[in-house]
């Protein structure tokens, strides 16, 4: 468990009554996640045309109500296992949003804040952490060098952590867009600093379980059983990249059901406020703002690759309008998402 620096006892005594009102969390979300039936038949129609030879699984929703959804092709070759609305398959750097998410919470909280350095948090990160503020992790504009270009495998969180204090920026935080892995990693590192509670386990507790995201969490460090889809068109032996390494970054396995669950409790204002879901989706770096890219219209996105596995999500928060694809097959989910978005654009 990773504990904080604090300046003084009454900052840890405050701190900890913030933690506990927060293990009751759950009590805000509804005992029951939204229904699953498709509401729209032409669309559904016309989306399982547009996915014909897909493998993987795909959703579209509106207004807390599925449009169209299904499963495609094959989970797993070995056990003949379909795809289907529950089956969990690694969305990869579709983490970020979510991770995001859980930072923004705690900026609701009042336990962080976007305009704070990281050194308020993470003292011992070095002169780095004094010039590069929240914002600009989330925003992909820290200037932190991409971890994942030097560092194959991660023993722990910690390591990843310790490789990026002494590392140069690449340039002035805040003065351009650069995507890395390590803005995200760090994100994440800091919201178990916060809450003195594995980013992981924090995950699970706050939303994955509130939420019923029964087929959601972290691949650390073996994938889990039958309900799993394999990569590379559902084969078992399908090189499998590990996970501890991509932590905060790109961890998450999850179901499109369980995405849509996520995404419906952020429209409704159930996760963070309805103007800080505004904040994330406004432009604060080149085509990004805090967790997502911005793509104008009120649409934002997100999408990821890993081990034979590739994601895509499309979200308009303002028509609470949600697409989500997720391959585990050759042909990618991102070609799929922008037809499905076209369809409801």
């Amino acid at each position: 468990m990773l504990f904080p620096h604090r300046r003084n006892v009454a900052f840890l005594l405050l701190f900890l009554m913030a933690c506990c009102g927060r293990a009751t969390d759950s009590q805000r979300f509804d005992s029951q996640s939204p229904n699953l039936a498709i509401t729209d038949s032409a669309l559904q129609q016309r989306a399982l045309a547009a996915a014909d030879g897909f493998q993987g699984a795909f959703l579209i929703s509106r207004g807390g109500k599925v449009l169209a959804a299904s499963g495609a092709g094959l989970a797993n070759r070995i056990s003949q296992a379909k795809n289907g609305l529950h089956t969990s398959l690694r969305i990869a750097s579709c983490t970020k949003p979510i991770t995001a998410v859980a930072i923004m919470r705690l900026v609701d909280e009042g336990v962080m804040s976007v305009d704070a350095p990281v050194s308020n948090y993470l003292p011992d990160f070095g002169e780095n952490g004094s010039q590069i503020l929240i914002r600009h992790l989330l925003s992909h504009s820290s200037g932190l060098a991409n971890y994942t270009d030097w560092l194959d495998l991660a023993d722990s969180p910690e390591q990843i952590i310790a490789s990026l204090k002494t590392r140069p920026l690449k340039f002035t935080p805040g003065t351009k867009f650069q995507y890395s892995n390590s803005n995200y990693a760090l994100l994440g590192y800091l919201v178990a600093r916060m809450t003195f509670v594995p980013y992981d386990r924090h995950l699970q507790d706050q939303f994955f379980i509130p939420l019923g995201m029964q087929n959601s969490g972290f691949d650390f460090p073996r994938v889990p059983g039958s309900g799993f889809a394999a990569g590379c068109g559902g084969d078992p032996n399908c090189a499998f990249e590990d996970n501890v390494t991509a932590y905060s970054s790109g961890a998450l396995y999850a179901s499109v059901a369980d995405l849509f669950y996520f995404y419906d409790a952020l429209y409704k204002g159930r996760l963070v406020k309805p103007e800080t879901l505004k904040l994330m989706e406004t432009k604060a770096s080149s085509e990004w703002g805090l967790g997502f890219k911005v793509d104008g219209n009120g649409w934002v996105s997100h999408n990821g690759e890993v081990s034979g596995f590739t994601s895509q999500i499309h979200s308009h928060s303002a028509s609470q309008t949600f697409v989500v694809v997720l391959a585990n097959g050759s042909t990618d989910a991102w070609t799929l998402a922008k037809k499905l978005k076209a369809f409801v654009d």
